[in-house]
């Protein structure tokens, strides 16, 4: 049971952590730079793929955690 408790809270955190990775870039694509002023003027198609790379590294950091935890 514990380990299905770890599972869950490792699931927890990665939703968490794509939803606010997806809000920060939505909001760097509707303009707000404040956090990233060396992305004003970048292209859309290089800030969609920044996001997508770091969607991926989320992914293998909790693919690794999981395997940590294994």
């Amino acid at each position: 049971m514990r380990h299905l408790d770890e599972l869950h809270r490792m699931a927890s955190h990665y939703k968490d952590v794509d939803s606010a990775i997806r809000e920060y870039f939505r909001r760097i694509l509707d303009g707000d730079f404040h956090n990233r002023p060396d992305l004003v003027g970048a292209r859309f198609e290089d800030v969609k793929s920044l996001l997508l790379l770091r969607l991926l590294e989320n992914d293998r950091a909790v693919a690794l955690t999981i395997l940590a935890a294994v």
